[in-house]
This record gives structure tokens, sequence and C-alpha cells, in this order.
């Protein structure tokens, strides 16, 4: 089985996993291949006239998973009857967004920026310390705020 291009991927990222059944003697593989994601099935493709089977998923969750190819057909004729790999997610938390300097007051048209490393995170602010529903303005990983007259740090 070839590994997914988008290893690590990016949660919710639809990653492809393609397996390829070979004859020992020749000819055109038929049937279908199983895959398993960490256990179980979860879907049996047909084999195409290259001998290939492409399973595509964007609902692994963060994390490691083991991703099993199995061609559950004639095994003495193929040349594996079986593949295995891990892919990872990553996703499903932020690193601690980065303050130019922790606490104290912002005078006004003093000008800052707040940056997180994690990529595609968007960062939410307020001034007044209530909880923040709108995105911050600007590229997710790195905002520049206009100059305030007071920043609250929220516990959330």
């Amino acid at each position: 089985m070839q590994q997914s291009r988008s290893n690590p991927a990016a949660l919710g990222t639809t990653v492809k996993f393609t397996a390829t059944a070979t004859l020992v003697y020749g000819g055109t593989p038929v049937g279908d291949v199983s895959f398993s994601v960490d256990g179980p099935v979860v879907a049996h493709i047909p084999v195409d006239a290259s001998g290939q089977a492409v399973f595509s998923t964007s609902t692994l969750s963060a994390g490691q998973h083991t991703i099993t190819a199995r061609f559950p057909e004639d095994t003495d004729s193929y040349s594996s009857s079986s593949a295995t790999l891990v892919e990872t997610i990553t996703g499903g938390q932020v690193a601690t967004p980065i303050f130019p300097r922790l606490g104290g007051t912002y005078h006004p048209g003093d000008k800052f920026a707040i940056e997180d490393p994690t990529p595609g995170a968007t960062i939410y602010y307020t001034v007044d310390g209530t909880m923040p529903t709108q995105p911050l303005r600007g590229t997710p990983a790195r905002s520049s705020f206009p100059p305030l007259r007071r920043l609250k740090r929220s516990p959330f």
C-alpha cells in the first residue's frame, strides 16, 4: 500500500490511500480490497484495471491511525495479501497564542500583534473580557491590532 501523499494531514483534510494488487503469475487482478482503520473494516473498494483500489476519507480524528488494506481473494495468487501504514492527523487543538508582553497596560497608540504558530488557527479577542464572537481581521496566524486603550486577558 502506498502512503497517503499528505502524512501528516490536517484534521478534516481528505486523505487517499492506494493499494495495488499484483498477481504472482501475471494477469489482471479482480475483486475488492478491504480497508480497515484502527481495526474495523470501513470500506470495500473494487480493484480497477491497473490493479489499484483507492480509499479516501476526511473523517479521521486527530492522532495516529493504523490503515490496513487487505485483498481477501485467493492469497496464493497475489504477491501480498495485506499492507499496513500509520497515518497521522494533526489538529484539534491549537498552540497557546503568543502575546508581545504578558500583562500590563497598553497605552493609547501602542501597536502589537498576537501570533499563533498553528496553521489555520483563528484568533478571537475582546477588550472588555466578554466572550469573543468575531475573528480578528488579517491573517489567522498573525494579526495586528489598531491602537487600544486597554486590553484585558480573558480566562478562556
